[in-house]
């Protein structure tokens, strides 16, 4: 509520791109369904934009839930359906259907997009920009990019919606215990072996492995394996069939530890797991 007053109270006072941050796990896409359920109550046409088909989904099924009508994917295996209020749209899928001469945008005055602080990609804005005469609205945990790249030229107004510290004190996040080393660790070092760290700070839980790369998340899973702990490595080169195969044995509890290199950083929801290894640079 206080996320969607301060942003109303900023596209009065004359912001047109305000960015909504707010930290994992405290609701950054729920904010995102009731300003859409909003605008479309209001005779408003939105469009959702994601880089990935698991924010794509995630999106369209917590805008149903939720009780959004009207909502229609732009996305590779799902049929258009363009008379619909709100477009959840792949922006890939949105970049192969716009290319040459035919343009195939969908029109809309609200624009949602989803871990914004990816638009600042030359192609991503080509499709932010198309709607830069309606009302862009930004969603992130994140509103820096590692590379330094301002988000200043997408978005004109920052609303800060709730630190870590207040949302583990009103029990919307668990309290994080920390194991780290005592100093920074020089390049492509790590403080401790992954599986001897699991097995000795958190050998009864689900837990996932950040690794440096894919050759490494695979090593890892498989010196898991080699142990007797049910691991699995998933990557980005996988089909989406062999990916989702992984993630629902591991959601299923089939499988206690997931390897990983940058697949499962964004729009993965699984609150069952209890701990995340970083066997990579932070």
């Amino acid at each position: 509520v206080r996320a969607i007053e301060s942003a109303r109270e900023a596209i009065r006072g004359g912001a047109r791109a305000p960015l909504i941050v707010c930290p994992t796990g405290g609701g950054k896409t729920a904010v995102g369904v009731e300003i859409c359920k909003g605008a479309i109550a209001r005779g408003h046409r939105v469009v959702w934009l994601a880089h990935r088909r698991e924010l794509v989904e995630q999106a369209a099924a917590n805008l149903r839930r939720d009780g959004a009508t009207g909502v229609a994917y732009i996305q590779a295996g799902h049929a258009p359906d363009p008379t619909q209020p709100i477009q959840v749209a792949s922006i890939q899928t949105l970049l192969a259907r716009n290319r040459g001469a035919a343009k195939l945008m969908p029109p809309a005055s609200v624009v949602v997009l989803d871990e914004a602080h990816h638009y600042v990609a030359a192609e991503y804005q080509e499709i932010a920009r198309h709607y830069e005469h309606g009302i862009r609205v930004g969603l992130t945990a994140t509103p820096q990019r590692s590379d330094g790249t301002s988000l200043g030229n997408l978005f004109d107004h920052l609303i800060e919606v709730a630190s870590i510290r207040e949302l583990t004190a009103g029990g919307f996040l668990v309290p994080c215990n920390v194991v780290r080393p005592d100093a920074k660790q020089g390049s492509r070092t790590i403080a401790q072996d992954p599986v001897a760290a699991y097995r000795e700070y958190a050998s009864s839980t689900q837990a996932i492995v950040f690794c440096a790369d894919v050759d490494e998340a695979k090593t890892c899973a498989a010196r898991f394996m080699s142990v007797g702990i049910s691991a699995a490595c998933v990557d980005g080169k996988m089909s989406a069939a062999a990916r989702e195969r992984a993630i629902g044995a591991f959601k299923a509890g089939s499988i206690r530890v997931l390897t990983n290199c940058f697949v499962l950083t964004e729009g993965f929801y699984h609150p069952a797991v209890e701990t995340c290894i970083l066997a990579r640079g932070c």
